[in-house]
């Protein structure tokens, strides 16, 4: 009885996950979402390769309603690896041709929009990281440089540029990522946020005020 249990096959999914399902004004074929995992899909200069832009569409082939190209960096200094997507001109017609192959098998394409703040590699970026504080990053072995106000203000419009030239892309969607130790989470944490300005760990305001610049920079870049 226990070996028969066992060897049954596996039941069918609910049907509420094959059935239609609406994000603000994007219709999704299904409930399925391929969540932003890191590809290292990219040449050295941050383009898309070919593998990449197969490895999307043979999600889109699979069935998937919505699959996210991960962890694309909003500017040159916020990469952690070589392989890593960066948003510029200069990938655009890769990322063109693979929202136009996810579109061509029936899905939608979203990409995940990042900074790695005091994780970025040195080696990398060719220079110093950015974070909200000098604090030290384990990961990186090193110490970053404390953000300005100047600084501040051009990351977000980097976040703003980068929304905008995905929807160019023909993209969906794009996600802000806001975890993991990155960029964003850096302001949000107050282990990584000792900043006294308006930015600052004193506050649930002052830590999340980055996060919520980023979102209205690019919520009035995409529309």
């Amino acid at each position: 009885r226990d070996y028969a249990a066992a060897s049954a096959p596996t039941p069918p999914p609910p049907p509420a996950l094959w059935a239609p399902w609406r994000l603000r004004g994007l219709r999704l074929r299904n409930r399925l979402i391929k969540e932003a995992t890191f590809e290292a899909g990219c040449t050295r200069d941050g383009v898309p390769t070919r593998t990449l832009l197969e490895f999307h569409e043979s999600v889109a082939r699979g069935g998937t309603a919505l699959t996210t190209v991960a962890y694309a960096a909003v500017a040159a200094d916020g990469r952690s690896f070589a392989t890593q997507l960066l948003m510029r001109e200069e990938s655009a017609p890769m990322l063109k041709e693979l929202t136009a192959r996810v579109h061509a098998a029936g899905g939608a394409a979203c990409v995940q929009l990042t900074h790695a703040g005091s994780f970025a590699d040195r080696n990398v970026i060719g220079g110093r990281q950015v974070a909200p504080s000098c604090v030290f990053n384990p990961a990186g072995m090193d110490w970053p440089r404390a953000m300005t106000a100047d600084d501040i203000e051009r990351v977000a419009d980097d976040f703003a540029a980068a929304a905008a030239l995905a929807r160019r892309c023909g993209f969906d969607a794009v996600q802000i990522h806001c975890g993991h130790g990155y960029l964003i989470s850096q302001f949000l944490s107050p282990a990584t946020n000792l900043r006294r300005d308006e930015h600052g760990a004193a506050t649930t305001e002052g830590r999340t005020r980055f996060a919520r610049l980023v979102c209205r920079r690019v919520r009035a870049a995409i529309g």
